[in-house]
């Protein structure tokens, strides 16, 4: 099986179940590989050693990652990570969630009564910005400035505009949102409901429709299957 090449949001929605089994554990050191490999090297007294990886390069992931698939630590931290390790370092990691259905994960710590928010962007160019109690942008790996958003330091972190999220729409939400197509079920349930070829593969299956039928042959009934199994 070919290894995966991103994240789908709905693999974060899961992943952030997963890191949240985490919470109350200690920071010992951050590493910074290269200029997208962030390393968050924790210890929880009932499990032991965690390594939290956030790769925002080529091969977009964040995960915990065993001890003996990490690479030696870089001789000379960089700026981006000796700031982090001053910021969080002897800290607890206190929380985990995923902005809204987006590919964005915030992580919080908290360090000498202070809350600082770690924002993995892993979606585009991919990006890391750590954020103080007011949401301002201590530093970041890549500056933004568009239009519609900035990411920078001493800025307030904007995020993107929101994805829909298919698991709180409405089912009258829903049908209204996948008639509004003219393409196949499968390709309407990717792009309508930002759920990606993958996953609209899986729930066409899951809902025993006919994922090849344009949509406006759609009936009720292969609505009510695929809101089902959302």
């Amino acid at each position: 099986m070919d290894a995966k090449q991103e994240l789908t949001s709905v693999d974060l929605r899961a992943l952030v179940g997963e890191l949240s089994t985490a919470t109350g554990a200690f920071v010992d050191k951050v590493y910074l590989y290269g200029d997208d490999l962030l390393r968050i090297k924790m210890r929880d007294p009932g499990v032991g050693r965690l390594e939290l990886v956030i790769d925002t390069g080529e091969y977009k992931r964040l995960h915990f990652a065993a001890p003996d698939r990490i690479p030696d630590a870089p001789e000379r931290p960089p700026s981006f990570a000796k700031m982090l390790r001053n910021r969080i370092a002897n800290g607890r990691f206190v929380g985990v969630e995923q902005y809204r259905f987006d590919r964005i994960v915030e992580l919080r710590f908290e360090h000498e009564g202070t809350t600082v928010t770690v924002v993995a962007e892993l979606f585009g160019d991919g990006n890391i910005a750590v954020l103080d109690e007011d949401g301002v942008v201590i530093d970041c790996l890549r500056t933004v400035r568009l239009q519609s958003r900035t990411v920078a330091p001493g800025a307030e972190y904007t995020f993107p505009e929101a994805r829909v999220d298919p698991f709180t729409l409405s089912e009258t939400a829903f049908v209204d949102r996948m008639r509004d197509s003219d393409a196949d079920l499968v390709r309407t349930v990717a792009t309508r409901l930002d759920l990606g070829g993958e996953w609209a593969e899986e729930l066409c299956t899951r809902a025993g429709v006919e994922k090849t039928r344009p949509i406006d042959e759609a009936t009720q009934a292969d609505y009510d299957a695929l809101y089902a199994a959302v």
